[in-house]
């Protein structure tokens, strides 16, 4: 049986972390760059960034600053994460 679990976040207004998610943001700042383990990652080679394509969510405005929209009008994904089902509404 599969229950779809609805949850809204305003990425302008996170909720504040918690102590231990502060202490494991700690500790990953405090990592050194050699000590992360990129070796599953594929390097980028020509033929990945012939595909390549501008990001459509961090377009500029022909003025050229970033687009900037009212928390009402702001453009809304859906994403899937978290338990199989579950919809999370992401605004910019």
């Amino acid at each position: 049986m599969s229950k779809t679990v609805r949850h809204e976040l305003d990425l302008s207004n996170p909720p504040p972390l918690t102590d231990a998610q502060k202490a494991e943001l700690k500790v990953l700042a405090e990592l050194p760059d050699s000590a992360i383990d990129t070796s599953d990652i594929p390097p980028l080679d020509d033929a990945f960034w012939k595909k390549a394509v501008r990001n459509p969510f961090c377009g500029t405005s022909r003025a050229g600053g970033a687009q900037r929209y009212p928390p009402s009008a702001a453009p809304t994904r859906k994403v899937s994460v978290g338990f199989a089902g579950s919809t999370h509404t992401l605004r910019s």
